[in-house]
């Protein structure tokens, strides 16, 4: 689902028609002007404590060879590694009654929210592209350890949250909002925040090793889901079906054209598209193989290049796909992949679902939509 893009072009339409505007937390305001990003806790260890590029068994996935991209990396860790330790100081507080004093703490924080705002500012002045792939790299890091403290379920649902903390998705989930000092706690890399209700997180745009924009956000909410079990929403739902629902909401059934299916698409950002599939790619894998770890979940796929064949590896497990009396995808003339009709049905039923039941699906190029997906994946295979 939508929160935000990289780069100069417009962020997407909302999820929802109406939102609820929260409190940005203090440290994220010094990075809205610059930088863009297209979104109990054992303290992160210093970088100086670490191996340069190498990996250890709690570690992801590394990306960074380049002097500007060595320089974004080292920021992202000291980033996180300050947020962890802010974090851990807002969840004393929010521990505590709150008329309580505690000037100590409070003058801890503030120093910390300082500390925070300045590494923002430098991230800010970074490349972009060096930046996304260091979020990367630290996010894997960091689930690695989060994981190893928490627990693969715990640590699911702490990084679906810093990314997707709103009602829409911890009502559905079962679970109550994360509070900022366990989001900062966590310490996974993010963007700005978005205040939306449909997200109610930080934006989660970020770029793997071979230069493709990925929104770890979306591929959180797909481990979440899977690890938890959630039932107030389809694994689907908070994945591809959810964002072909939105994209569907930006068409209309008076004037459909391939043209304009393919720009509601667009809309959607390749980022999203690419993090719904690694979502259910990598949520497929931890069903086959319940004893998988998050960690090496994602060593398996990003750190042995199987994300390039993302597209692929959705479509032979994907239910939503035709297939061959052998098993295998079905395709059409121009080489497509043939959708289920359920694809179009729960697409257009989330969209009801997202709009409030305010908008009818027979208004909209449900079809046009579904057709453009199928351009998307013919032209992203590899």
């Amino acid at each position: 689902m939508t929160t935000g893009k990289v780069g100069p072009r417009a962020s997407a339409p909302t999820h929802l028609e109406h939102t609820r505007r929260t409190a940005e937390p203090e440290h994220t305001k010094s990075a809205r002007k610059g930088f863009r990003g297209s979104s109990k806790f054992e303290a992160h260890r210093p970088a100086a404590d670490r191996p340069s590029l190498q990996l250890d068994s709690t570690r992801g996935v590394e990306g960074i060879d380049a002097a500007s991209d060595a320089q974004a990396l080292t920021t992202q860790r000291e980033l996180s590694a300050a947020r962890q330790q802010l974090g851990q100081l807002q969840q004393r507080r929010e521990r505590q009654p709150v008329l309580m004093l505690d000037l100590a703490t409070d003058r801890q924080i503030a120093q910390l929210q300082e500390k925070v705002s300045a590494l923002e500012k430098l991230e800010a002045s970074q490349p972009e592209k060096s930046v996304l792939k260091a979020r990367f790299t630290v996010f894997n890091e960091r689930m690695g350890e989060l994981e190893k403290t928490l627990g693969k379920s715990q640590a699911a649902t702490i990084a679906r949250q810093t990314y997707y903390n709103g009602p829409t998705w911890n009502a559905p989930s079962g679970t109550m909002p994360a509070t900022i000092g366990a989001i900062n706690a966590a310490g996974l890399p993010h963007g700005k925040f978005n205040p939306n209700i449909a997200a109610g997180g930080f934006e989660g745009e970020m770029m793997t090793p071979d230069g493709k924009a990925v929104d770890m956000g979306h591929v959180s909410a797909a481990l979440d889901w899977q690890v938890n079990r959630h039932l107030g929403l389809s694994e689907g739902e908070v994945t591809v079906v959810g964002d072909l629902g939105s994209a569907m909401r930006n068409t209309s059934s008076s004037s459909p054209s391939a043209k304009a299916a393919d720009e509601a698409l667009d809309i959607e950002g390749p980022g999203d598209w690419n993090g719904d599939l690694d979502g259910q790619n990598l949520a497929n894998r931890m069903r086959q193989n319940p004893n998988l770890s998050i960690t090496d979940a994602l060593k398996g796929y990003y750190g042995t290049g199987d994300h390039k064949n993302r597209v692929n590896e959705w479509a032979s497990h994907s239910p939503y796909i035709v297939r061959n009396a052998d098993g295998r995808p079905a395709l059409d003339r121009e080489g497509n992949f043939q959708f289920t009709p359920q694809l179009k049905a729960d697409s257009e039923a989330f969209l009801k679902k997202l709009t409030l039941y305010r908008q009818d699906p027979k208004d909209k190029d449900g079809q046009g939509v579904i057709d453009a997906f199928g351009r998307y994946l013919a032209a992203n295979r590899k």
